[in-house]
């Protein structure tokens, strides 16, 4: 059995755990303290107790927290931004209450104060129109870079859009194309990353550090000829948000390691049951990976003192 079909076979195993997930409540566990233990992770393997030097200049405190799926709140240097958070929590393991769903909406903590919305695609895991637009509208300040689908499909169905276009940016790139612009302080490189569907990827500058979010990009082989050609490998990424079976089979490690060339990674795109074969198979090849086991988990990273 060749090494594609048995990571194929692994993918569907693990799919049908999920779609479970879908039916039935996410499973409940002990929370974690809400500052993950784990140092920031390399690609070779660090002892457990060691903290690798910052590769950028000038860092404040990162402070990240996970809200499911490829959710995240990423906060420095007195900057905060959302990158696919936006979205009805009923995705199947990522627990839901409407009272969840009223935190969202009324930018309320720990989704206050954010500067900058980032939304890789339309799926309805990374967005909901209705949450995005009363989002907007309780905070006056944020605003929101997103797909050109995105930005269409929160025009039709939120009847407030009129209210809050004015801080909508709307963006369509063809294959091999990227942009880059400054918004609300924080500088971003956005390139066209597509997988199933059309898809941005984020080159995310904040506190200091450089971020890398994928969204849902592929996983073919071509991927990394695509990533390169960004020259990814040259941003000096302190961090990237890869789709966690870049990380957990070996078929797919060259699109890290000689795609993007991050010096940290968190694995995403998981939940429900299917979570706990997924930090198992991240453990085995990237055991320093940082790991969010709880939704609303903060991992924070302070850079030594010079």
């Amino acid at each position: 059995m060749t090494r594609k079909l048995i990571a194929l076979l692994f993918l569907m195993v693990l799919a049908a755990a999920q779609l479970t997930a879908c039916t039935s409540p996410p499973p409940t566990a002990t929370p974690l303290p809400p500052a993950a233990t784990r140092v920031p992770p390399t690609a070779t393997p660090i002892p457990p107790t060691a903290t690798p030097e910052p590769t950028g200049s000038g860092q404040s405190a990162l402070s990240i927290t996970y809200t499911c799926n490829d959710g995240f709140i990423i906060s420095s240097g007195g900057k905060k931004v959302l990158v696919d958070a936006l979205f009805q929590e009923t995705y199947c393991g990522c627990q839901s209450s409407e009272e969840e769903e009223e935190t969202l909406e009324a930018a309320q903590p720990p989704f206050d104060g954010v500067d900058l919305i980032l939304i890789s695609h339309s799926h309805e895991d990374h967005f909901a129109p209705q949450i995005v637009g009363a989002y907007l509208q309780n905070n006056t300040h944020a605003e929101l870079v997103a797909m050109e689908s995105v930005v269409s499909e929160l025009q039709q169905q939120f009847a407030g859009f009129d209210q809050v276009q004015e801080r909508v940016r709307s963006v369509q790139l063809g294959d091999g194309q990227s942009v880059q612009m400054t918004v609300q302080g924080v500088d971003l490189e956005i390139i066209s990353a597509p997988g199933e569907v059309p898809n941005l990827g984020f080159l995310i500058q904040i506190g200091g550090f450089t971020l890398f979010h994928t969204g849902d990009a592929g996983s073919d082989p071509e991927m990394v000829a695509l990533f390169r050609s960004y020259h990814l490998p040259d941003k000096h990424i302190d961090l990237a948000f890869v789709p966690w079976w870049y990380l957990g089979d070996e078929w797919y490690h060259s699109l890290v390691e000689k795609g993007i060339q991050a010096q940290n990674y968190v694995p995403m795109h998981f939940v429900g049951d299917g979570a706990a074969l997924v930090f198992k198979f991240v453990a085995t090849y990237y055991p320093q990976a940082i790991l969010f086991r709880e939704e609303l988990q903060t991992w924070t990273y302070a850079p030594p003192q010079r």
